[in-house]
């Protein structure tokens, strides 16, 4: 079996863009260390944790509506559910294999010039297949005819950080954190209560605005990256149209971190981070 056989799909909808997958499932046992007995060959272990697989892939951004599995970037509600409040789960098939229950942990988003946007997403799946094996299923034959690349996306609000006219690189990761609540008698969560939301920027450039005071620089205007393809076909939902994907970092979040340097024969390379707490 090889990479064309496990088309990959989330919430039914064909990931075409996805260039990488993984599955990992940890078990959830420890060892059975009883007073007065010895560790018996055949019951050396006591299961004492959730059936639970983790996902992570690596994709490309593709801005046709036709090919559109992104939901997983936003946060807006759909049907009362959303990221933030920690509702909003997906069922995500690898080959012919399902995983149900996928709540997403991080996604992070890659820009450089000339070279297609990347990104990639990790979830945990409270309901993933087990006992039986991998089997092939492929995707549909559409085309991804509208990628985005770094040349054509733009950035507002960086020139209080970095120097904006000269932006070489942009990397922007959302994590959330959250508890599974399970009840007496249930092997998954009846619910999930969401703990933390952070989203952290990070730009490389030839300058920074301004050195890093003690406590930081709070950041007074909104960071917003706009991504479209060369035609100018954006990423939306699905469910719903009133949202576009981008990226933002508000006002009030604040530079945590700066570092810059130089070669011989070269220039100077600076990069600032920029911290967001959510939740």
């Amino acid at each position: 079996m090889v990479y064309k056989d496990l088309g990959i799909s989330i919430g039914g909808l064909d990931f075409k863009s996805a260039t990488r997958i993984s599955v990992q499932y940890p078990a959830k046992i420890s060892a059975k260390r009883n007073l007065g007995e010895n560790i018996k060959a055949a019951d050396q272990f006591r299961f004492d944790g959730p059936s639970e697989a983790k996902l992570s892939m690596d994709f490309l951004l593709n801005a046709d509506s036709t090919v559109n599995p992104y939901e997983f970037l936003f946060d807006s509600q759909v049907d009362g559910k959303s990221n933030n409040s920690g509702d909003r789960n997906f069922t995500i098939t690898v080959g012919g294999l399902s995983y149900g229950s996928c709540f997403i942990d991080d996604y992070s988003i890659d820009i450089e010039p000339f070279t297609p946007v990347k990104g990639s997403v990790s979830f945990t799946s409270y309901q993933p297949a087990r006992g039986v094996a991998i089997t092939a299923s492929s995707s549909s034959t559409a085309e991804l005819n509208k990628i985005i690349h770094g040349h054509d996306c733009s950035i507002s609000g960086a020139n209080e950080v970095v120097s904006a006219n000269v932006v070489s690189r942009l990397n922007y990761k959302k994590s959330f954190r959250r508890t599974p609540v399970y009840k007496i008698g249930d092997t998954t969560g009846s619910s999930f209560l969401i703990d933390g939301i952070e989203a952290e920027m990070s730009i490389s450039s030839t300058g920074l605005e301004s050195l890093l005071a003690i406590s930081g620089n709070e950041v007074v205007n909104d960071v917003v990256v706009d991504m479209e393809s060369t035609d100018g076909s954006v990423i939306t939902p699905n469910t719903y149209t009133t949202d576009e994907f981008k990226i933002n970092i508000p006002s009030g979040s604040r530079v945590s971190d700066q570092d810059f340097g130089v070669e011989g024969g070269g220039s100077v390379v600076a990069n600032a981070k920029i911290q967001n707490v959510i939740l």
